[in-house]
């Protein structure tokens, strides 16, 4: 029998991909990637995002879907890296 995966580990699986394509786009440790995953897409800390309930991780999988869509406009740019890039522009903002 097949079980479908929730929403909830399906949005956990999308953060740990990108912090997968982080830990390798800036050689940086698993863990550090983790939380700069977590704080690039808006949560403080990698714990808060592991204790999102069903009907947040539904929104923000739309919301990650749809930041998807806008990028395809950019072919050369990949999500992680258009996020990091803000990322890194807002720190330096404040």
């Amino acid at each position: 029998m097949n079980l479908q995966k929730t929403a909830r580990e399906i949005y956990l699986e999308m953060m740990k991909q990108k912090a997968r394509k982080l830990k390798k786009m800036l050689n940086i440790p698993h863990h550090e990637a983790l939380e700069l995953t977590a704080k690039m897409t808006g949560w403080k800390n990698w714990k808060e995002i592991t204790q999102i309930d069903e009907a947040r991780a539904r929104f923000v999988i739309s919301a990650e879907k749809k930041k998807k869509e806008m990028l395809q406009q950019y072919p050369d740019k990949d999500l992680v890296e258009a996020e990091y890039e803000r990322y890194k522009f807002i720190q330096q903002k404040k």
